[in-house]
């Protein structure tokens, strides 16, 4: 829980430490994963990559599931086209579908953002399903408001949940989010 948080806050040097304790499993990796996403770290990619296969030798949904939206937002900013997150994505709602649970909402942030580059209207439902199922204060919230251009809200939320503003950076250049918070929080 406290990597988690420390995470949320964009401290991913003390999510570290806190991860180092605790015994390795697919969800410990996957937290190492965005820990090293937000170190910006060279081999962030690879880590999740190796995450999201120890997820899938586990049979853990919520580690692949979480494996595979973090893959879909490195992917994202480097594609020249939104297929390579998109085909990430799928993987993450299939296993959601085969398990029986709804579709996470973060999940559905960035699926959202990564649509709007082939389909807007389709993005904009896809925005509210996020908006409609995430928490308040969470980066999916904040994600989803950002695809729905709602960035002042976006930006009340993210100050409200002290996030760092790296789970929307990969999200700045796109235009459901042409209008995203400058500065963070």
């Amino acid at each position: 829980m406290r990597a988690a948080a420390a995470l949320r806050l964009g401290d991913a040097a003390r999510a570290q430490a806190e991860l180092a304790a605790l015994p390795d499993g697919p969800r410990v990796q996957v937290l190492q994963a965005r820990a090293a996403h937000q170190l910006a770290r060279p081999g962030a990619p690879a880590v999740t990559l190796a995450a999201r296969a120890q997820a899938r030798a586990a049979g853990d949904s919520a580690a692949l599931v979480a494996a595979a939206v973090l893959l879909a937002e490195q992917e994202y900013p480097q594609a020249t086209s939104p297929y390579a997150p998109l085909r990430t994505l799928a993987e993450g709602l299939k296993v959601a579908e085969l398990s029986g649970q709804s579709a996470d909402p973060h999940l559905l942030a960035v699926l959202a953002h990564v649509q709007a580059r082939l389909n807007p209207r389709k993005a904009q439902a896809t925005a509210h399903k996020a908006l409609d199922r995430s928490a308040p204060r969470s980066p999916a919230r904040v994600l989803a408001l950002l695809a729905l251009e709602r960035a002042a809200e976006a930006q009340a939320e993210a100050d409200a949940g002290e996030l760092a503003p790296v789970w929307w950076a990969a999200f700045q250049r796109s235009p459901a989010a042409a209008q995203a918070i400058p500065n963070g929080t």
